[in-house]
Parts: C-alpha cells; structure tokens; sequence
C-alpha cells in the first residue's frame, strides 16, 4: 500500500478544486481559513492600538488578499502557514498606514 500523500499535496488539490469553483472544496477552504481572525488579532502590532473596527478591516483585507493569491499557491508549505504570511503583510501595512 502506498504511503498517503503529503499533507501540503493535499492542500494544493484542496485549492485548485475550489478554485475550479468546487463546492465541498470551497466548504473545506471556508473552514479552514476560518483562522484568519485569530491570526490577525495574534499578530505583534507593537505600540499601535487598533480598533475593533481596524481589527476587522485588517481581517477582511486579509481575505481579499488571500482569495485574491490562492492562485499563486504551490502547496510548498501548508496553507494556513501561507495565510498567515499574507496576513502578516496585511498587519504591516496597517500598522505602517497607522503611523
């Protein structure tokens, strides 16, 4: 029997099927980006004091920049440690915007 595949292999089909406009595969990707507001409130944000309000921007832009790169995902890495470098990016423009 052969061994199961990569987990990181699993997360590339799991994108290229939702991306195909797969249902089940869209429910799954929902699920497990679902992470993404704990990430962005994880995030070290230094001395600045974000809002609510920015808290949940940074948030929405996190998914649009997500969905906006899932295209460019190669299943190198697992697919929440992806996002949570898209999300870092998002943080560091806020933060950065802030200043």
């Amino acid at each position: 029997m052969p061994p199961p595949p990569h987990p990181t292999l699993l997360d590339r089909s799991l994108v290229r099927r939702a991306l195909c406009g797969e249902q089940s595969a869209l429910d799954h990707l929902i699920e497990r980006l679902d992470c993404i507001e704990r990430l962005v409130h994880d995030q070290p944000l230094s001395t600045v004091r974000f809002t609510a309000g920015e808290l949940d921007r940074i948030v929405q832009d996190s998914l649009k920049s997500i969905w906006a790169h899932l295209h460019d995902y190669d299943g190198r890495i697992p697919l929440e440690t992806w996002a949570a470098n898209l999300v870092a990016t998002q943080v560091h423009r806020a933060t950065a915007a802030h200043a």
